[in-house]
């Protein structure tokens, strides 16, 4: 099933559901661990900021692909029995999700160009993306930094709340964002 419909999440939907999300946590621990003290003038730190950075950046273009997936297709309904101030949350919070993201993918370049000399952004690690003329210093760092924490917050705040759907609620929610074949009815 290619496009979205009322019931349930096509597969370009959920492919690229599922690599924003691998790449969100792979960035954060890439990020966390090796560039929390890393060597601006060192050639392994240059290349690990410059691999992080072309992540960021395909971060970046996954979300653009999602969000105008999102917008050329038409979202599958919450379950019936949904309360409106959960239709409510679940809408706040995949607007925060994509607002984050692009935040800290911002963020991020500005940061990778500050360096000197400036870290060259790749898209897919193939394609360059310009330096922006903008020297972001440490604030942008600082920024990125506390943007990237909250964009694991609400991934897992995210995550939480589909498993709630799915082992408290006993929804499709969870089930319907999964890479598998076409859903069943539950058996009860």
């Amino acid at each position: 099933m290619i496009w979205n419909s009322a019931y349930y999440w096509g597969i370009p939907a959920k492919v690229l559901h599922w690599v924003a999300a691998a790449l969100v946590l792979v960035l954060f621990v890439h990020g966390t661990i090796w560039l929390d003290d890393w060597d601006e003038a060192g050639e392994a730190g240059r290349g690990a900021l410059a691999w992080h950075a072309a992540a960021g950046m395909s971060l970046a273009a996954v979300m653009i692909a999602r969000m105008s997936w999102r917008f050329v297709n038409r979202t599958p309904m919450m379950p019936a029995a949904t309360p409106d101030w959960e239709k409510r949350a679940a809408h706040f919070a995949h607007a925060a999700l994509y607002l984050v993201t692009f935040a800290v993918a911002l963020t991020g370049w500005l940061s990778a160009s500050a360096v000197q000399p400036a870290v060259p952004s790749y898209l897919f690690w193939l394609i360059a993306i310009p330096a922006p003329g903008v020297d972001g210093g440490r604030l942008t760092r600082d920024v990125h930094e506390l943007a990237a924490d909250m964009l694991v917050a609400l991934a897992a705040a995210h995550a939480l709340a589909a498993l709630w759907h799915h082992y408290v609620k006993r929804d499709s929610v969870l089930r319907r964002m999964l890479l598998r074949g076409q859903m069943r009815q539950r058996q009860r």
